[in-house]
């Protein structure tokens, strides 16, 4: 109901032209960090990079069927992007605003059930493509500010962070650099850094070139495109088949699927515990 009461209010305060006016924006205060590409749009908001256009060759020809073909792609505008994959504390606070849902018994019953794996600064799974438009939703109207899930194409220009190798790490990745599972999949692994048979608190490993953390392992994480089958494809705007791309492999995979190319989808209703996101926004002019 408050979802409903709050999306009929932002229409109206937008509709009478009031531009500066929006009440359910706080009082920014951005934790400015050493960095002054860092900051954060409010106390629950997600803390954020900013990361300068560029260009870099998306998809691999010697990888799978649908990373084909390797291609050029140019980001013309600087973006910020969440540094970590967003919480179950950051999506408690959507939970706590009667937007989101959370704290269900079972996967299916209700989003962002935890497993008892660990909450707080874990990050928020079993969350679906529709579930998260609720989280981007109270987001928006919470700080004004134009918030969503990174495209397919900037997702791998983040998480390639400037590498043109298999992986942000270089040709290979070890446990010392990620969370994921077992050479040959599927299921966790404890082995070196990597204490989390599941998975671990966000920031757990180094960031990479682009200070982002997490982009390979821990979670998949769900972006905004509608899924193609491969690069020669003509982009679905109206996305008629309702499967989204998930990016970057999880607490189980196998090492292949951390690879910056790799790519896999799901329908957008899919909940489950490998299932994350990050959010991103554009910058003020």
């Amino acid at each position: 109901m408050r979802y409903l009461l709050y999306l009929s209010l932002l229409f109206l305060t937008s509709c009478a032209g009031g531009a500066d006016f929006n009440p359910f924006i706080e009082n920014e205060s951005p934790a400015q960090a050493a960095d002054e590409r860092v900051f954060r749009d409010c106390s629950d908001c997600p803390d954020m990079i900013i990361v300068a256009a560029g260009s870099f060759m998306m998809g691999s020809d010697a990888g799978q069927v649908n990373e084909k073909p390797a291609h050029n792609v140019e980001i013309t505008k600087s973006i910020a992007v969440g540094i970590h994959e967003v919480t179950f504390a950051q999506w408690d606070q959507c939970v706590a605003a009667e937007f989101c849902e959370g704290g269900g018994d079972m996967i299916n019953e209700r989003p962002a059930h935890d497993e008892d794996w660990g909450r707080d600064n874990h990050p928020v799974m079993n969350v679906s493509w529709d579930d998260i438009q609720k989280y981007l939703t109270w987001l928006n109207i919470k700080t004004g500010k134009p918030y969503r899930l990174l495209s397919e194409a900037e997702w791998e220009y983040v998480a390639r962070a400037g590498s043109a190798d298999e992986y942000s790490t270089g040709a290979s990745i070890s446990h010392e650099q990620a969370n994921y599972g077992k050479d040959e999949c599927c299921g966790g692994l404890v082995r070196g850094t990597d204490q989390w048979e599941y998975t671990a608190p966000v920031g757990s490993f180094a960031a990479n070139a682009f200070g982002l953390y997490d982009l390979q392992g821990n979670v998949w994480e769900w972006v905004a495109d509608c899924y193609r089958d491969n690069y020669d494809a003509e982009p679905d705007i109206v996305c008629s088949s309702g499967r989204h791309a998930v990016r970057g492999g999880a607490w189980y995979s196998a090492p292949i699927s951390l690879r910056s190319a790799f790519r896999i989808n799901n329908p957008s209703d899919t909940r489950f515990n490998d299932l994350g996101f990050r959010v991103a926004r554009d910058i003020d002019n």
